[in-house]
């Protein structure tokens, strides 16, 4: 009997939670109380519905203090770290013909004198320039524009490791990504290679974006961020096809909505290769 009665109370509790259940189907599938997502009436993927001891829904738990802020604290005090090392272990001198090139071109840029070497990254040279006006030395004004950029980069790395990972997992990718030898090396040198990655994880991103929603909006500025990578580091070119896929999807839906293809192809066309004229006109005007 003592068994019996310690049962009735779970047992009481097991068929108020299925008479809820059955409620919910009659009223199509929702508990009152509860949030519904826009693909069937199904709570988000990942979140536990469960039934207290009264068989009543408890609403899905927010989302963790770690998830919302210490992940990204923790990847802005490391990105601090990174920054504030690599500054102390900056390059004093210019130490191969390529790295003295470029910090001739702070003071006389000069494609024809190798000031620096074809196809003379503008924007790379341009931001040592505006660096300059706070570090005077031309080769420290360069590892400060690699290690402002490349820290810079982790908002991008987070966005794009966020859309698949965990918070956890995101912070881990982006200081994989970051602490890198390579990078870290270049990123202390007065070369583009660094400033040329960090750029690329923004055009990364902007790509991301315009793929997952395909307005004009979003296209330009993926079109504007390859320009800018061109214009920093030229190597970086076989990223572009990312941007005939992007066309190639953008064709595709201009079709389904009955919209003239030719036109926009056309727009699409202009502002590639006008974002890519904007360095190239300037290294015209430079001789």
């Amino acid at each position: 009997m003592a068994e019996q009665a310690g049962n009735e109370p779970t047992a009481s509790a097991a068929a108020r939670a299925d008479r809820l259940g059955r409620t919910a189907e009659a009223e199509g599938g929702s508990i009152p109380g509860l949030s519904r997502s826009d693909d069937g009436g199904m709570v988000p993927a990942g979140v536990v519905v469960a039934m207290d001891e009264a068989g009543r829904g408890v609403r899905p738990r927010e989302a963790s203090a770690f998830s919302r802020w210490a992940a990204p604290a923790a990847v802005f005090l490391c990105v601090l770290a990174w920054a504030a090392y690599g500054w102390q272990h900056r390059s004093p001198f210019a130490a191969s013909w390529d790295e003295v090139d470029f910090a001739l071109a702070l003071d006389r840029f000069d494609l024809l004198a190798m000031q620096p070497h074809f196809p003379g990254y503008p924007y790379f040279v341009l931001g040592a320039m505006a660096l300059r006006r706070f570090v005077p030395d031309p080769v420290q004004a360069y590892d400060a524009l690699n290690i402002l950029m490349g820290a810079l980069s982790v908002i991008p790395l987070w966005r794009l490791a966020r859309r698949r990972l965990s918070p956890a997992w995101s912070l881990l990718a982006a200081l994989l990504a970051l602490t890198a030898p390579y990078l870290w090396l270049q990123s202390v040198r007065p070369m583009s290679e660094a400033t040329g990655i960090a750029v690329l994880w923004w055009y990364l991103w902007g790509w991301q974006r315009a793929m997952e929603r395909r307005t004009w909006g979003r296209t330009a500025a993926a079109l504007f961020l390859f320009g800018v990578l061109m214009g920093v580091r030229l190597s970086f070119a076989p990223f572009g096809l990312g941007l005939v896929w992007l066309l190639a999807l953008s064709a595709a839906d201009w079709r389904r909505a009955g919209q003239r293809r030719w036109p926009r192809a056309l727009l699409f066309a202009a502002l590639a290769a006008g974002f890519q004229l904007l360095w190239l006109a300037g290294l015209a005007l430079s001789e």
